[in-house]
């Protein structure tokens, strides 16, 4: 009983107490993660645990293979054999996590295989020349975006609803004072 008190600590969430002897753990690879493979661990305690092993069930959640509990029966009943005569719920739990965790690890790496094949079967060489093809095509389409962007920036309203040619063709302020000093002296030459 001390020992299922423990465990509520360490897993409020995963482990629910069915009797005074019983309780279930849901057990996954990452906790407080979304998993594609968990166990439920169902354990009845015998009146003489932890000197007599306790009975236990384990079934397969989620996407986890159901032919995958039998060599995880075989984790956990080493486990018992190692730690008869002691508490062993708290290792039971985290050595099927640790089993869980590699079999995750396998799937996840499977994953990645199957991705870096899609990639390869659909990836294109690259060599010195269809480089070169690439980057002269590249350069011709971003010519022509700059180009276009030109032209629409050119009729887009731009400053209090004047066009860019509008605004800078007008003459700029050096322009003007220049423009109005020999205006000036014009007229004074006359």
């Amino acid at each position: 009983l001390e020992e299922y008190s423990a465990l509520e600590l360490i897993f409020p969430d995963l482990i629910t107490k069915q009797t005074e002897t019983s309780f279930d753990v849901i057990i996954e690879p990452n906790p407080g993660e979304e998993n594609s493979i968990g166990i439920k661990l169902s354990v009845f305690l015998n009146p003489d645990y932890p000197r007599e092993a306790p009975s236990y069930t384990l079934k397969p959640l989620y996407d986890l293979d159901r032919n995958a509990i039998e060599p995880l029966n075989q984790v956990v009943s080493d486990i018992i054999d190692r730690d008869m005569g002691n508490p062993m719920m708290f290792d039971l739990i985290e050595g099927i996590r640790e089993w869980l965790n590699n079999q995750y690890s396998a799937e996840e790496e499977e994953k990645i295989v199957e991705v870096v094949k899609k990639v390869y079967e659909t990836y294109t060489p690259v060599t010195p020349e269809s480089f070169l093809a690439w980057q002269e095509q590249y350069n011709r389409e971003l010519k022509i975006k700059e180009e276009n962007d030109r032209e629409l920036l050119k009729t887009q309203p731009y400053i209090n609803g004047l066009t860019y040619q509008d605004v800078w063709s007008k003459p700029s302020g050096k322009e003007i004072f220049e423009k109005g000093y020999h205006a000036e002296a014009d007229e004074e030459d006359k």
